[in-house]
């Protein structure tokens, strides 16, 4: 994100986390300015308002990932459908062979 630059404030039905990578940006989050630099990560719930806006003179990166109850669900029984789930446990407790 360039020096200047801000998303549009926006709300929606999915989950979402920022991740920062590298800069120095504000986030404007239900009506109140939160510092947001580089290693930080945020979580907003669905419904709630956010924008990220760089005020500063360097450029901003970050990550953003989401996901909504659909999209957490089919993963869900994709994850059990292919045994993923039942393999990981069985190394996590030792039991893989």
């Amino acid at each position: 994100m360039r020096p200047g630059a801000e998303s549009g404030a926006h709300a929606h039905h999915e989950y979402e986390i920022w991740i920062a990578v590298s800069g120095f940006a504000e986030l404007l989050v239900d009506g109140e300015y939160i510092p947001f630099t580089k290693g930080d990560i945020v979580h907003f719930v669905p419904g709630q308002r956010h924008q990220v806006l760089n005020r500063g003179d360097e450029d901003f990166e970050m990550y953003a990932v989401w996901w909504d109850a659909d999209l957490a669900r089919a993963f869900g029984e994709r994850h059990t459908r292919t045994g993923v789930g039942q393999a990981a446990q069985a190394e996590a407790t030792g039991a893989a062979g």
